[in-house]
């Protein structure tokens, strides 16, 4: 551009030029130079497709910005832009893509599951830790396709990733306070039953987890109100994630760890002992 723009208004009025789809606009070096990310006609590899997101470019920028088109970029007069460059992704390297991220989540997975059958030196909580890991994510992908399904478009981009690492990292947060206090209660009551003490540390919890969340809720609420266009598909994933994060952690993980347990009746690492005279012979 001859002047300087602001990428998030440019996204905004591109969206409606490419009919709404997944469109991405990112400064690119200088303030005058952004990058154009669009998935309108993604699919059609003829040249007409490539002609039609050309020309929808140019009016969309056009028409919303008043500004003139210039095919050369080193000469530019006032209140005119150009395009420097442009280039396709084909379905390949989307695949790559997709199987680099898919490969990713995996090794994250089984990274947590380490880490926390380490610290805890007991699979069940790993696993537990895992499984409602795999809920949340679950959940949120969810959220996206019904909200698709209503009307409302959010790309599954780069920002979409970002919002689900946020989101596994503050389950897998809260997930692991739970777990630590359940741990300590069981070592300082080992005559009362498994199920008592996972119970008593739920509730023990219950308040820190609640706060936290509600206003973490707070402040993403306000970012999807008034964050703009650009962050409105990471501040949703966000909300979505910490809803459902904070009670998977009571819900899911905490009983999927219970159950797991071979001995559900003890507290520490023995039953009680019963009451009575003990004599030996």
């Amino acid at each position: 551009f001859s002047q300087p723009v602001t990428a998030t208004d440019l996204k905004t009025d591109l969206i409606t030029a490419f009919d709404n789809e997944g469109t991405e606009v990112k400064t690119y070096g200088a303030n005058n130079i952004v990058k154009v990310t669009t998935s309108y006609r993604v699919n059609d590899e003829s040249e007409e497709a490539d002609n039609d997101v050309k020309e929808r470019l140019i009016n969309g920028i056009s028409g919303a910005k008043g500004m003139q088109f210039v095919t050369n970029a080193e000469e530019m007069p006032e209140n005119t832009f150009a395009i420097v460059g442009n280039n396709k992704v084909g379905a390949t390297i989307a695949d790559d893509i997709r199987n680099s991220s898919y490969r990713a989540v995996i090794f994250s997975l089984l990274a947590i599951f380490f880490y926390i059958l380490v610290r805890f030196n007991r699979w069940q909580y790993g696993l537990g830790a895992v499984v409602a890991l795999f809920h949340d994510v679950l959940m949120v992908l969810s959220a996206y396709a019904i909200a698709g399904l209503l009307g409302f478009s959010f790309e599954a981009d780069q920002v979409f990733i970002a919002a689900m690492l946020t989101v596994v990292g503050y389950s897998i947060n809260d997930t692991v306070v739970v777990f630590d206090r359940i741990r300590e209660t069981m070592t300082t009551r080992v005559k009362h039953t498994r199920f008592e003490n996972f119970n008593l540390s739920v509730n023990q919890t219950i308040n820190r987890t609640l706060i936290t969340s509600v206003t973490t809720l707070i402040v993403v609420l306000v970012l999807l109100i008034f964050g703009g266009e650009v962050l409105r598909g990471f501040s949703f994933a966000l909300l979505i994630g910490i809803l459902v994060g904070t009670y998977s952690s009571v819900f899911i993980a905490t009983p999927t760890v219970l159950d797991l347990s071979k001995d559900k009746k003890s507290g520490g690492s023995g039953s009680a002992p019963a009451k009575g005279r003990v004599a030996t012979a």
